[in-house]
Protein backbone atom coordinates (compact mmCIF):
# COMPACT_ATOMS: atom_id res chain seq x y z
CA UNK A 1 0.00 0.00 0.00
CA UNK A 2 2.74 2.35 1.13
CA UNK A 3 3.96 2.68 -2.24
CA UNK A 4 0.90 3.55 -4.63
CA UNK A 5 -0.37 5.49 -1.16
CA UNK A 6 2.61 7.93 -1.91
CA UNK A 7 2.69 8.13 -5.27
CA UNK A 8 -0.60 9.29 -5.53
CA UNK A 9 -0.06 11.66 -2.67
CA UNK A 10 2.93 13.09 -4.92
CA UNK A 11 1.04 13.14 -8.00
CA UNK A 12 -1.68 14.92 -6.03
CA UNK A 13 0.70 17.33 -4.51
CA UNK A 14 2.34 18.31 -8.19
CA UNK A 15 -0.83 19.66 -9.36
CA UNK A 16 -1.21 23.34 -9.16
CA UNK A 17 -4.70 23.22 -7.03
CA UNK A 18 -7.92 21.79 -7.36
CA UNK A 19 -10.10 24.72 -8.11
CA UNK A 20 -7.67 27.63 -7.36
CA UNK A 21 -7.26 26.10 -4.11
CA UNK A 22 -3.23 25.36 -2.84
CA UNK A 23 -3.82 21.86 -1.95
CA UNK A 24 -0.17 21.77 0.13
CA UNK A 25 -0.71 25.43 1.70
CA UNK A 26 -4.17 24.20 2.77
CA UNK A 27 -3.00 21.09 4.30
CA UNK A 28 -0.40 23.22 6.00
CA UNK A 29 -2.63 25.11 7.63
CA UNK A 30 -5.22 22.34 8.69
CA UNK A 31 -2.46 20.97 10.47
CA UNK A 32 -1.80 23.80 12.65
CA UNK A 33 -5.57 24.88 12.71
CA UNK A 34 -5.95 20.92 14.35
CA UNK A 35 -2.78 21.09 16.58
CA UNK A 36 -3.72 24.47 17.80
CA UNK A 37 -6.87 23.41 18.83
CA UNK A 38 -5.99 20.52 20.39
CA UNK A 39 -4.06 22.37 22.84
CA UNK A 40 -6.24 25.08 23.66
CA UNK A 41 -8.06 22.12 24.50
CA UNK A 42 -5.71 21.05 26.77
CA UNK A 43 -5.20 24.69 28.17
CA UNK A 44 -9.05 24.98 28.95
CA UNK A 45 -8.96 21.44 30.99
CA UNK A 46 -6.25 22.38 33.20
CA UNK A 47 -8.67 26.36 33.60
CA UNK A 48 -11.44 24.09 34.66
CA UNK A 49 -9.77 21.99 36.96
CA UNK A 50 -8.01 24.83 38.62
CA UNK A 51 -11.14 27.00 39.14
CA UNK A 52 -13.25 24.11 40.39
CA UNK A 53 -9.88 23.56 42.55
CA UNK A 54 -9.82 19.96 42.24
CA UNK A 55 -6.43 19.75 42.90
CA UNK A 56 -5.82 16.02 42.92
CA UNK A 57 -7.88 15.99 38.84
CA UNK A 58 -5.25 18.24 37.85
CA UNK A 59 -2.17 16.54 39.01
CA UNK A 60 -3.73 13.16 37.34
CA UNK A 61 -4.53 15.48 34.09
CA UNK A 62 -0.83 16.72 33.90
CA UNK A 63 0.49 13.18 35.28
CA UNK A 64 -1.45 10.73 32.73
CA UNK A 65 -1.00 12.36 29.76
CA UNK A 66 2.81 13.66 30.39
CA UNK A 67 3.93 10.32 31.44
CA UNK A 68 2.38 8.85 28.58
CA UNK A 69 3.70 11.85 25.95
CA UNK A 70 7.26 10.98 27.56
CA UNK A 71 6.64 6.76 26.99
CA UNK A 72 5.78 7.61 23.00
CA UNK A 73 9.06 9.97 23.77
CA UNK A 74 11.33 6.74 24.22
CA UNK A 75 9.52 4.65 22.29
CA UNK A 76 10.05 6.54 19.29
CA UNK A 77 13.96 7.07 20.25
CA UNK A 78 14.16 3.23 20.58
CA UNK A 79 12.09 2.25 17.75
CA UNK A 80 13.89 4.56 15.42
CA UNK A 81 11.26 4.02 12.58
CA UNK A 82 11.87 6.03 9.14
CA UNK A 83 9.23 8.53 8.17
CA UNK A 84 7.32 8.26 4.83
CA UNK A 85 9.21 10.40 3.26
CA UNK A 86 12.83 9.13 4.27
CA UNK A 87 11.31 5.46 2.53
CA UNK A 88 10.00 6.92 -0.28
CA UNK A 89 12.29 10.18 -1.19
CA UNK A 90 10.02 13.08 -1.08
CA UNK A 91 9.73 16.22 0.63
CA UNK A 92 6.85 15.80 2.97
CA UNK A 93 4.06 18.68 3.13
CA UNK A 94 3.59 19.28 6.51
CA UNK A 95 7.54 20.67 6.39
CA UNK A 96 11.02 20.42 8.26
CA UNK A 97 10.44 17.15 10.64
CA UNK A 98 13.25 15.19 12.39
CA UNK A 99 14.24 11.70 10.47
CA UNK A 100 13.69 7.97 12.15
CA UNK A 101 11.08 9.61 14.87
CA UNK A 102 7.86 7.98 13.16
CA UNK A 103 6.82 5.49 15.53
CA UNK A 104 4.55 5.92 17.59
CA UNK A 105 2.77 9.33 16.57
CA UNK A 106 2.81 12.39 19.39
CA UNK A 107 0.75 14.38 17.71
CA UNK A 108 -2.30 11.48 17.42
CA UNK A 109 -0.67 10.49 21.17
CA UNK A 110 -1.66 13.83 22.38
CA UNK A 111 -4.96 14.47 20.72
CA UNK A 112 -6.42 11.23 22.06
CA UNK A 113 -5.37 11.21 25.15
CA UNK A 114 -6.98 15.04 25.42
CA UNK A 115 -10.12 13.63 23.97
CA UNK A 116 -10.43 11.02 26.73
CA UNK A 117 -9.57 14.05 29.49
CA UNK A 118 -12.16 16.17 27.66
CA UNK A 119 -14.75 13.39 28.24
CA UNK A 120 -13.66 12.78 31.92
CA UNK A 121 -13.40 16.43 32.52
CA UNK A 122 -16.48 18.21 30.36
CA UNK A 123 -18.74 14.61 29.40
CA UNK A 124 -19.24 12.12 26.34
CA UNK A 125 -20.72 15.35 24.84
CA UNK A 126 -17.12 16.38 23.77
CA UNK A 127 -16.24 13.20 22.04
CA UNK A 128 -17.72 13.94 18.57
CA UNK A 129 -15.60 17.71 18.21
CA UNK A 130 -12.74 15.97 19.86
CA UNK A 131 -12.73 12.84 18.08
CA UNK A 132 -13.51 14.61 14.43
CA UNK A 133 -10.56 16.79 15.50
CA UNK A 134 -8.38 13.63 16.09
CA UNK A 135 -9.35 11.98 12.82
CA UNK A 136 -8.60 15.12 10.94
CA UNK A 137 -5.21 15.34 12.73
CA UNK A 138 -4.41 12.26 11.59
CA UNK A 139 -5.57 12.11 8.13
CA UNK A 140 -3.08 15.54 7.70
CA UNK A 141 -0.40 13.45 9.04
CA UNK A 142 -0.48 10.78 6.79
CA UNK A 143 -1.18 12.41 3.81
CA UNK A 144 1.69 15.47 4.94
CA UNK A 145 3.70 12.54 4.46
CA UNK A 146 5.41 12.31 7.89
CA UNK A 147 3.61 9.59 9.19
CA UNK A 148 2.31 6.13 8.43
CA UNK A 149 -1.06 4.94 9.24
CA UNK A 150 0.44 2.61 11.48
CA UNK A 151 2.43 5.38 13.64
CA UNK A 152 -1.07 7.20 13.93
CA UNK A 153 -3.17 4.71 14.71
CA UNK A 154 -0.36 3.54 17.45
CA UNK A 155 -0.78 7.00 18.98
CA UNK A 156 -3.95 7.08 19.10
CA UNK A 157 -4.49 3.57 20.77
CA UNK A 158 -1.80 4.46 23.06
CA UNK A 159 -3.05 8.10 24.03
CA UNK A 160 -6.94 6.12 24.23
CA UNK A 161 -4.73 3.56 26.71
CA UNK A 162 -3.60 6.39 29.22
CA UNK A 163 -6.79 8.27 29.12
CA UNK A 164 -8.86 5.08 30.32
CA UNK A 165 -6.21 3.95 32.78
CA UNK A 166 -5.81 8.20 34.27
CA UNK A 167 -8.87 8.96 34.23
CA UNK A 168 -11.17 5.90 35.02
CA UNK A 169 -9.16 2.82 36.12
CA UNK A 170 -6.85 4.92 38.80
CA UNK A 171 -9.66 7.26 40.42
CA UNK A 172 -11.93 3.59 40.46
CA UNK A 173 -9.15 1.93 42.51
CA UNK A 174 -8.25 4.73 44.64
CA UNK A 175 -11.85 4.71 45.69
Amino acid sequence: MGDNLYERISRWRSKSGYRGINLEGALRTVNVIVTAIMYLVYILLLLELFKKKRWGDLVLLIGATGSGFVLVTVLRRLIAAPRPFEVYRFTPMLGRHRPSLSFPSRHLYSAAVITAASVWVFGWQTVYFNGLITLLLAAVRVIGGVHFIRDVVAGAAIGALFGGIGFWLIPWLCQ
